[in-house]
């Protein structure tokens, strides 16, 4: 949020530890757990790490999360002149 100088990003790494059948409602446990916490929609990253580096190509959605979320971390860092400062003032 580029009001208060916070970003949010979720990340479930080691996705293909769960089964893919069980995956809706760990999505919905996560997001029910994180409504009651904070308000806003916040991207949940379902990632497997160790596969992106291994087959970095490769089109299954944990690894395609990865690369997501490699781009979404670079914008940020790319804004920090933006964010930093408000959030400096916040303080």
């Amino acid at each position: 949020d580029i009001e208060s100088g916070v970003a949010l990003e979720i990340v479930i790494n080691r996705i293909d530890l769960v089964d893919p059948s069980e995956r809706p409602q760990l999505l919905a446990h996560v997001r029910e757990q994180l409504a009651s916490l904070v308000a806003g929609d916040f991207p949940i990253y379902c990632t497997d790490a160790r596969r992106a580096l291994e087959y970095p190509a490769d089109s299954d959605d944990s690894v395609q999360a990865v690369l997501r979320l490699r781009k979404r971390l670079l914008e940020l860092v790319s804004s920090r002149t933006e964010i930093l400062p408000q959030r400096m003032r916040a303080v």
